[in-house]
């Protein structure tokens, strides 16, 4: 089960909310294959080849997008036996984003100030 994190920036109060981790329907590969575009789908199809198995690890991180100015949440998809990944890009734009990995360190996308907080909101599945 996945959760949702309401990141807020106290300075311009803009307040975004981001899914976090995977849910029961990510297990499958099939299913991971399809949050991605058609054409990344299709890439992530030839890798794998006719592998039964592959291993895999997925999830939903939050990411800042630098072309809209926004917080949002991407999709992630690794294959550690071989070494790749494949992350989304903004769901609003389009746009390519940029993983968070400090939040506290961030500046706002908005404003510019460094006042941003997490809290956890929900959960997803």
């Amino acid at each position: 089960m996945g959760r949702i994190n309401r990141i807020t920036c106290s300075a311009c109060l803009r307040e975004w909310q981001c899914r976090i981790g995977c849910g029961l329907m990510h297990a499958c590969l099939e299913d991971v294959v399809s949050e991605f575009p058609e054409e990344t789908g299709r890439e992530i199809t030839e890798q794998i080849g006719t592998e039964e198995f592959p291993v895999f690890d997925f999830a939903y991180h939050c990411s800042v997008c630098r072309e809209c100015n926004s917080i949002v949440s991407v999709p992630i998809l690794k294959f550690p036996d071989r070494g790749t990944e494949y992350m989304g890009r903004c769901p609003g734009c389009g746009g390519v984003t940029q993983l968070i990995t400090d939040l506290g360190g961030m500046l706002c996308p908005v404003c510019g100030e460094r006042a941003l907080s997490e809290e956890e909101a929900g959960s997803w599945d």
